[in-house]
C-alpha cells in the first residue's frame, strides 16, 4: 500500500526499483505534497455516491486518496510503464478501475473506452454523480477539459491541477 508520504526520494527509489523513468512527452508531474492531495480531495467534496474520473494515474497517490472517499474511481494512464508502480501504491481496491490509454481519441474527441468505463463503474457502484478530479498532465489539460465541457452535461464538479499558464487562460 501507499507510503504515507511520497517524497521525491521515495519516488526516485520506487522508479529505480521498478525500472521506470518519467516521460516528459506526456507532461507527467507527480504530487508529493500530502497537504495538496488532501486539499484536492476536500475540494472535490466526495462521498460514496460519486463516480470520479481521474486522468493521469501516475504513481497512484491521488487515486488511493480518491478511492477512500468515492463510490467509484476510473483512472486513466497513458504510460504503461507506470502500471506496476500504481499497483503497488493503490493496491487492489474493488472501487478502482484502471484504463490504460490516452484520454483523447483525437484533439477534439474523448476516448470512448474511458467514457464507457466511467459509465460502467458509476452504474455498478450506483453512483449518480460524476466528477473529474485530477492532477492533469500538462499536455492534455486544455483539450480534455474543453471536450468534457462540450460533450458532458452530467459532470457535477471538476477539481483539477493544471499548469499556471493554462489556469490563466481559463479565467
Amino acid at each position: 500500500m501507499a507510503t504515507s508520504r511520497q517524497t521525491q526520494t521515495y519516488l526516485r527509489n520506487l522508479f529505480e526499483r521498478r525500472g521506470v523513468a518519467p516521460k516528459h512527452r506526456y507532461g507527467q508531474n507527480f504530487l508529493i505534497d500530502l497537504n495538496l492531495l488532501d486539499l484536492i480531495v476536500r475540494t472535490a467534496e466526495l462521498d460514496r455516491s460519486d463516480a470520479v474520473l481521474e486522468v493521469g494515474t501516475g504513481t497512484g497517490s491521488l487515486t488511493a486518496k480518491l478511492a477512500e472517499h468515492a463510490g467509484a474511481v476510473v483512472t486513466v494512464e497513458i504510460d504503461r510503464s507506470l502500471q506496476p508502480v500504481a499497483r503497488e501504491v493503490v493496491g487492489e481496491r474493488p472501487n478502482v478501475t484502471v484504463v490504460f490509454g490516452d484520454c483523447l481519441a483525437s484533439k477534439n474527441e474523448l476516448n470512448n473506452d474511458m467514457l464507457a468505463a466511467w459509465e460502467a463503474a458509476a452504474s455498478k457502484a450506483n453512483c449518480p454523480r460524476k466528477k473529474l478530479v485530477a492532477n492533469l498532465p500538462y499536455v492534455i489539460a486544455t483539450p480534455l477539459i474543453s471536450n468534457l465541457l462540450i460533450a458532458r452535461t452530467d459532470i457535477e464538479r471538476m477539481v483539477v491541477m493544471v499548469q499556471w499558464e493554462i489556469a490563466e487562460r481559463m479565467k
